[in-house]
């Protein structure tokens, strides 16, 4: 297994509000870039530059002045011929604001 630290960018996200407690319990689909509406993200890795789709945003609860965020994710690994295959992957983040 192969373990590194890096920073996900994300730009462009389309949502209908910044308020946090008002995104609780709601799921949100984009598309996979090049499509219009696409999340523009992507790491670097190897020195070299990354796409990564995310297509999926899933709010849970709003507890506390937070708000767990589960992202559906493919990370274009094959963009840049790192060696590495693209895989698909489900995180989550608690957000607080």
């Amino acid at each position: 297994m192969l373990d590194f630290n890096t920073t996900l960018q994300a730009d462009f996200i389309n949502l209908p509000t910044t308020e946090l407690s008002r995104l609780q319990n709601k799921t949100f689909d984009f598309p996979a870039n090049p499509k219009d509406g696409y999340i523009d993200a992507s790491f670097y890795f190897s020195n070299v530059h990354n796409p990564v789709d995310i297509t999926k945003f899933v709010f849970g609860d709003f507890c506390d002045g937070k708000v767990p965020l589960t992202m559906v994710t493919k990370w274009v690994m094959t963009y840049e011929n790192t060696g590495f295959e693209d895989f698909d992957l489900t995180f989550s983040v608690s957000l607080s604001g």
